[in-house]
């Protein structure tokens, strides 16, 4: 009896993902090219944050950069990893602690509380 709700789950999360794998696959060709795009796309997010902070000096603005910062510094070492060793030098678990940094540090900016002034 506990293999018939596993199989109706299966079925059901295949339901969901199966779109997603098809495009995955067709993105497979032009994963260069994406992994590029992203990283110049969060260089230009932390570098405009960066521009942004040094304009009105906000703390919640340099966290932000901060985070994209590090966004981009990963997204270096994942098109590094292509060249250097077909993705033997940069493991998923790295790339999950950078990750949850960034995110934590998004989060941190977007609902600590304000300070008076």
């Amino acid at each position: 009896m506990a293999i018939i709700p596993a199989v109706h789950a299966n079925e059901w999360i295949g339901w969901f993902t199966e779109p997603l794998r098809l495009i995955t696959n067709e993105a497979l060709q032009f994963d260069i090219i994406t992994r590029i795009i992203v990283l110049l796309f969060s260089v230009v997010v932390a570098f405009i944050g960066f521009l942004a902070w040094r304009k009105n000096s906000s703390s919640r603005v340099m966290i932000v950069a901060l985070a994209f910062g590090i966004i981009a510094f990963k997204w270096l070492l994942k098109v590094m990893d292509l060249f250097v060793s077909s993705g033997q030098f940069f493991p998923d678990h790295a790339e999950n602690v950078m990750e949850l940094i960034s995110l934590a540090l998004i989060a941190y900016a977007i609902f600590s509380p304000r300070k008076e002034r």
